[in-house]
């Protein structure tokens, strides 16, 4: 599903629509597509829209299975949280790897191995960073 949606985000943003202003989401890698699921993050789209700007108070990462299309194994999804409630999956942001020759971080989060090894770095996101440790 989240395919779906980030190929819709990148024509929009194409289109001239500013990312986390006039376009956001949030993608959650654990939630299922139930009514139960759908309420824990039903009142995103309106602290978004109708609710006052909040300033960022979190961000964090979270780990999970890459698609059989993407080239690593393992994902980053990174979570954006602000004090007024609101929760996102931030667009754009920066991956930084410590050690560049045991991995690298595609912009989609995908860790890409290059040899065996721990790798560690952060996603940065308007002026904060979410560290990570993984084992290759």
């Amino acid at each position: 599903m989240e395919k779906h949606v980030r190929q819709v985000v990148s024509e929009m943003l194409t289109a001239g629509y500013e990312a986390n202003r006039q376009l956001a989401f949030y993608f959650d890698p654990a939630a299922e597509h139930t009514e139960r699921d759908w309420e824990g993050r039903a009142d995103y789209p309106l602290l978004h829209l109708f609710g006052k700007p909040g300033s960022l108070c979190g961000l964090s990462l979270k780990q999970t299975s890459a698609t059989a299309l993407d080239r690593g194994s393992i994902r980053f999804v990174p979570t954006a949280e602000f004090d007024n409630g609101l929760k996102i999956t931030p667009l754009g942001g920066q991956y930084r790897v410590d050690d560049p020759g045991v991995a690298s971080v595609e912009e989609t989060g995908v860790v890409v191995p290059i040899q065996s090894g721990a790798a560690s770095g952060a996603y940065s996101f308007n002026g904060m960073e979410a560290p990570f440790q993984i084992d290759l």
